[in-house]
């Protein structure tokens, strides 16, 4: 078999805040390749490659090491190219654009997530359709592009009323409703804000229910109406 090294040295806090470094080499053992696919047998579980990939890359992204993360995420892709997993595709490419969209890499992180979308849809994955259309719909909000974004919310809200996603919901008409605040549509960032407020006291999210009441607040103070700010505030405090 083929040996790959990676040089995972992990960037550790020294005692005067700076960071030393502890080497933590780790040997990749992957099986003989065969017309593009790895051979895949109780000898090499291959899907577990794949996860301890992608959980190794979010590892070294929280010590904020990103190029280690991306080349990890790099090899994580190739594994699941190779497996034909489209799924372990799909979300080793999704990492990688929100590696980029951390660092402001607007254009980049919206190539990837475009990629996302069309391994989705080639799977007929709905679900992983409408979480990408709102990955989407964030880049393009933080490039500025607020009439675009908020399609692609609305694109992914219809998407997720038709899969009943309940959950997801509540989430989107906050994204919804944030856009609209920025674009001047007070009513509308207000009206999108409430319908997230109703799905998450259904499902009983109390932390989501204080987020919305501060962003309900936070539109009535800089509209100054102060005695609708102070409610919705009191409100979320009270959460």
């Amino acid at each position: 078999p083929a040996l790959v090294q990676l040089d995972l040295a992990l960037p550790a806090r020294k005692a005067g805040g700076g960071r030393q470094r502890h080497p933590m080499p780790a040997v990749i053992i992957l099986p003989p390749v065969k017309q593009g696919s790895l051979l895949v047998g109780r000898r090499w579980p291959a899907h577990g490659l794949l996860e301890t990939l992608a959980t190794l890359a979010g590892l070294l992204s929280e010590l904020q090491d990103e190029p280690k993360a991306r080349r990890t995420l790099n090899l994580a892709y190739q594994v699941a190219q190779n497996i034909e997993d489209q799924p372990g595709m799909a979300q080793t490419l999704h990492q990688l654009g929100f590696l980029h969209l951390l660092q402001g890499g607007w254009d980049r992180a919206l190539e990837l997530y475009h990629r996302v979308l069309a391994l989705h849809k080639h799977s007929t994955d709905r679900r992983g359709v409408a979480m990408t259309l709102g990955s989407i719909a964030e880049v393009l909000q933080g490039k500025g592009e607020l009439g675009k974004a908020l399609d692609t919310y609305e694109e992914s809200l219809a998407l997720k009323m038709e899969l009943r996603d309940e959950e997801g919901l509540p989430l989107t008409w906050n994204n919804i409703g944030t856009v609209k605040a920025r674009m001047g549509d007070v009513p509308g960032a207000v009206e999108a804000f409430e319908k997230s407020l109703q799905l998450q006291e259904k499902l009983g999210d109390t932390l989501g229910r204080a987020v919305t009441l501060t962003n309900i607040g936070s539109i009535h103070q800089r509209e100054g109406n102060w005695s609708e700010a102070v409610a919705a505030f009191t409100q979320s405090l009270a959460l």
